[in-house]
């Protein structure tokens, strides 16, 4: 099993990379297939240290890669859904941050799942009763981005009340606020955010 790979990325595309393993020049290039938020963080040439997921499927083992420890637990948890593949259970991981996922299944909001290509009604339904109270918000810092709870949630309150759903505006505000926050400095962020 490749937990982890730690290495120099000799190319990328939208979906996958080429790492070089360390220590460079024992000639090991591994090709990836690597999460939105991972690619996005990394250029050619970066060295990177990510976790892994080896999956062996019917064409063939393929290696997962991720920003965090966050993403390779839900998409560890997307997996033991019927029918979520490592491809879709990545696909949610990249389009959706842990949080907005521990966000949406917790509030049953299947619609956010809907938002991902290639989940509909059945697949997001799935997800929200196989996941329910496996995926804690607290977990991925869901309702805590600065400031106490009561802070936060009263900035929550304000978002909501701004037309943007509830898992929207707890993503943004745990994106964009920090500690000690007001609810004012909360909003502002968040919005800085949503904007």
């Amino acid at each position: 099993m490749i937990a982890r790979i730690r290495g120099t990325i000799c190319a990328a595309d939208p979906e996958r990379a080429l790492v070089e393993l360390q220590p460079e020049g024992i000639g090991v290039v591994l090709r990836v297939s690597v999460s939105q938020s991972l690619l996005n963080r990394v250029q050619v040439d970066d060295f990177v240290d990510f976790p892994t997921h080896l999956h062996a499927g019917d064409s063939g083992p393929e290696l997962f890669g991720f920003d965090d420890s966050a993403e390779l637990k839900v998409f560890a948890l997307l997996l033991t859904v019927p029918r979520i593949g490592p491809k879709l259970a990545q696909r949610i991981v990249s389009e959706l941050s842990p949080r907005r996922i521990a966000v949406a299944v917790n509030g049953e909001d299947e619609k956010t799942l809907r938002s991902v290509s290639g989940v509909g009604a059945r697949a997001a339904s799935r997800i929200v009763v196989d996941l329910k109270g496996k995926l804690s918000e607290a977990e991925f810092g869901a309702l805590q981005p600065g400031g106490t709870t009561d802070d936060t949630e009263e900035a929550l309150a304000v978002l909501e009340g701004l037309g943007y759903p509830r898992a929207v505006a707890v993503d943004a505000l745990a994106a964009g606020a920090r500690p000690g926050m007001s609810v004012e400095q909360q909003i502002s962020a968040a919005l800085g955010t949503l904007a």
